[in-house]
């Protein structure tokens, strides 16, 4: 669960749509010399039909599918987890960019908590983020020893940007604030269920100070910045 210095938090049926009947009619009768001729082009189209269908081009593979997330549960960890991948739009220096950001390192960290992974989040946070070292002390103690977590989801329920004119800090950092809610974390091992950490249902605010560095965002600090009872 995220942390903060403020507020501590562990952190068919089947049935057929249509029927089309291809057929002719036929009115008066046939001319024997047109129905000859209709014969003796006929007998030709064989041969048509055998050459189109010798140079015909096989059909390409099918495109192989990932396999399929599976959640974590008593019986494991999850597995077949992708890794979120960061929007264009978060790469870019500007309020939007950042609001893109935030939201994108929560996905991060889900991705953590569902995998141990800490280094993507690491990837784009500093050594001064708290609530980042938090974050991996939690995630090193629910995956030690052959343990597992579950759940942990935080849910991004908005990003703003106080800063009217959009200017840094005295320190040169740029904020966002994000409202989170957070899933109840869910710990098992190999004996089974260890315990459950209660989650965040009322929605808090976190407030994030960024740092644009060598062409993209990166988190010096992060903090909850109110609880709602």
């Amino acid at each position: 669960m995220i942390r903060s210095a403020v507020a501590p938090l562990r952190l068919g049926s089947l049935g057929l749509a249509a029927i089309l009947l291809l057929g002719g009619c036929s009115g008066g009768e046939t001319d024997p010399e047109a129905q000859a001729a209709d014969q003796t082009t006929n007998s030709a189209e064989p041969s048509e039909t055998t050459d189109a269908g010798e140079t015909a081009v096989p059909a390409p593979p099918p495109t192989p599918t990932a396999p399929a997330y599976k959640p974590a549960s008593v019986k494991g960890p999850a597995e077949n987890v992708l890794l979120p991948e960061m929007p264009e739009l978060a790469r870019q220096e500007s309020r939007e960019g950042l609001e893109a950001f935030a939201a994108h390192w929560y996905e991060l960290a889900n991705y953590g908590y569902a995998t141990g992974d800490v280094e993507p989040v690491r990837t784009v946070s500093g050594d001064t983020c708290l609530v980042c070292d938090g974050y991996y002390r939690t995630l090193a103690s629910g995956y030690v020893d052959g343990d597992w977590m579950a759940g942990g989801k935080v849910h991004v329920e908005g990003v703003t940007t106080p800063s009217f004119d959009f200017v840094p800090t005295v320190d040169g950092y740029f904020q966002a604030i994000i409202t989170i809610t957070q899933e109840p974390l869910v710990y098992y091992g190999p004996e089974g269920y260890q315990g459950t950490t209660k989650g965040i249902g009322i929605p808090i605010e976190q407030i994030m100070e960024a740092e644009f560095l060598d062409g993209g965002w990166h988190v010096r600090t992060l903090e909850t910045l109110q609880v709602q009872q």
